[in-house]
C-alpha cells in the first residue's frame, strides 16, 4: 500500500513539473505576446491598484479616528457603520485640506522658483564656463583644449534645449496622460472608500481562499507571513513619509537660515528623493548641488554638510524612535533590492524595495529553520543520537545567525 502511494505520488509531481516546463517554454516562445496582454491587464486594473494603495495609507489613520470617536456613547459598538462612515469622511477631509493647503501656500513658491531658473539658466551656463575657464587656465590647459570644452558645453546646451521643444511638441499627449490618470485616480479614490468602509469582510474572504488553497500548516505559517508583510509594509511607508516631510521642514529653516537661494525648491527637491532609501539623499543633494554650483557655488559645503546631518538624525534618531524596530533586512541586502527594484520597476521599484525584500527575507529566514529543525530531527530519529549529541545542531537558526 505504502508503495503505491510512493509511486502515485512520483507520477503526480512528474505530470506536474512537465506541465509548469511546458508553460515556462511557450511563455518564453511567446514573450511578447504575453507581454503585452500582461500590459493591458495590469493598464485596466490600474484603478484598483491606486483604489488599494489609498486604502492602505489611510487605514491606520481611519483606526485611530475610529477610536478617537468610539469614545463618544453616541458611536458606540451598536453604531459601527456610522463610526466607519464617520471616520473615512473626516480622514478624506483631512487628506483634502492638507493637499489644498500645499497647494495654496508650496505649489505657487517651487513654480516661481523654478520659472526663474528656467528663464536664468542660460547667464547660469556662461557664469559656469567662466568658471570653468578661468580655473583651467590655472592647470595651465591649453586655449584649443579649452576651446573643445566650450564647444561641448555648447552641444550640451543645444542638446538640453531640443529635448525642451520636443517636450512642448507633444503637450497633446501629456493632457491625455493627465486626464487619463486623473480619471484613474478617481476611480482608486471610491474604491479606496469600499475597501476602508468593508475591510473586515475582505480580509475574511481573502483568509477563506488561502484556508481552501493551503495545507492546515502551510496556512498557519502564511497567515502569520502576511500578518507580519502587513507590519513591515505599514510602519516602513509611515515612517518614510513622516520622516522626509519632517526633515524636508527642517532643512527649509537650515536652508533659510544660510541664506540659500530657492530655500523651498531644494526643500521639496530634498524631500520628494529622501523617500527613496539610501540613494534619495544622495541624488537630492546631488541635484541641489548642481544649481548651487551655477549660483552660488560656496555654499555647496554647507548643503552637504546640512544633507549629512539630517541623515544621521533620521537614521540614528528619528527613524528608530517612531518606528521601535527596524525592517530587518541587512545593509547589504537593502543595497541589492533597491538595485534590483530600481532596475525593473523605475522609482516606485526603489521605494518599495526594502519592505518587500525585508518580507521575502523573513520568509526565507522561517523556511530554512524550519528546513532544519526537520533535518536535524529526522538525522536524530536515523542515527539514534539526541538533540544534544554533536551530529544534531543544539538549536536552529535565528536570523542572527543568517546575517553573520
Amino acid at each position: 500500500m505504502d508503495q503505491n502511494n510512493k509511486w502515485r505520488d512520483i507520477v503526480k509531481y512528474s505530470l506536474l513539473i512537465g506541465t509548469l516546463l511546458i508553460l515556462l517554454v511557450f511563455l518564453l516562445l511567446r514573450w511578447d505576446l504575453w507581454r503585452a496582454a500582461i500590459g493591458k491587464f495590469l493598464t485596466v486594473l490600474k484603478p484598483v491598484f491606486i483604489g488599494v494603495a489609498i486604502a492602505f495609507l489611510l487605514n491606520r489613520p481611519m483606526n485611530r479616528m475610529e477610536r478617537l470617536l468610539g469614545r463618544n456613547r453616541f458611536l458606540g459598538d451598536r453604531h459601527k457603520n456610522i463610526r466607519r462612515g464617520l471616520s473615512i469622511t473626516l480622514v478624506y477631509l483631512l487628506v483634502f485640506l492638507s493637499l489644498v493647503l500645499l497647494v495654496y501656500y508650496v505649489v505657487p513658491d517651487v513654480a516661481a522658483n523654478v520659472a526663474t531658473v528656467m528663464e536664468e539658466l542660460p547667464r547660469y551656463v556662461e557664469d559656469f564656463k567662466a568658471m570653468l575657464t578661468n580655473l583651467l587656465e590655472r592647470f595651465h590647459v591649453s586655449s584649443q583644449e579649452i576651446a573643445g570644452i566650450s564647444l561641448s558645453w555648447e552641444s550640451i546646451l543645444q542638446a538640453v534645449m531640443s529635448s525642451l521643444g520636443t517636450a512642448a511638441n507633444s503637450i497633446i499627449g501629456v493632457g491625455i496622460m493627465v486626464t487619463t490618470f486623473t480619471f484613474d485616480f478617481f476611480l482608486g479614490v471610491v474604491i479606496s472608500i469600499y475597501l476602508l468602509f468593508s475591510k473586515e469582510m475582505f480580509i475574511r474572504q481573502f483568509r477563506k481562499l488561502v484556508f481552501c488553497l493551503l495545507p492546515t500548516g502551510l496556512w498557519r505559517d502564511a497567515t502569520q507571513t502576511l500578518r507580519e508583510s502587513n507590519r513591515v509594509f505599514t510602519a516602513y511607508i509611515s515612517v518614510k513619509i513622516l520622516t522626509s516631510i519632517g526633515l524636508g521642514f527642517a532643512q527649509y529653516i537650515a536652508f533659510l537660515v544660510f541664506q540659500f537661494p530657492y530655500a523651498l525648491l531644494f526643500a521639496v527637491i530634498m524631500t520628494v528623493t529622501n523617500i527613496i532609501p539610501y540613494f534619495g539623499p544622495v541624488i537630492g543633494t546631488v541635484l541641489c548641488g548642481l544649481l548651487l554650483l551655477t549660483v552660488n557655488p560656496s555654499l555647496i559645503i554647507t548643503l552637504v554638510i546640512i544633507s549629512v546631518v539630517a541623515q544621521q538624525l533620521e537614521s540614528n534618531l528619528i527613524t528608530p524612535r517612531i518606528m521601535g524596530t527596524k525592517v530587518g533586512l541587512p545593509a547589504f541586502w537593502i543595497l541589492v533590492v533597491i538595485l534590483l527594484g530600481g532596475g525593473m520597476f523605475g522609482l516606485l521599484g526603489m521605494i518599495l524595495s526594502v519592505p518587500v525584500g525585508a518580507i521575502l527575507y523573513n520568509l526565507c529566514s522561517v523556511l530554512i529553520n524550519q528546513r532544519i529543525k526537520t533535518k536535524s530531527q529526522r538525522e536524530a530519529a536515523r542515527s539514534g543520537h539526541t538533540p544534544d549529541d554533536p551530529i544534531v545542531p543544539p538549536r536552529t537558526a535565528t536570523n542572527d545567525d543568517l546575517t553573520d
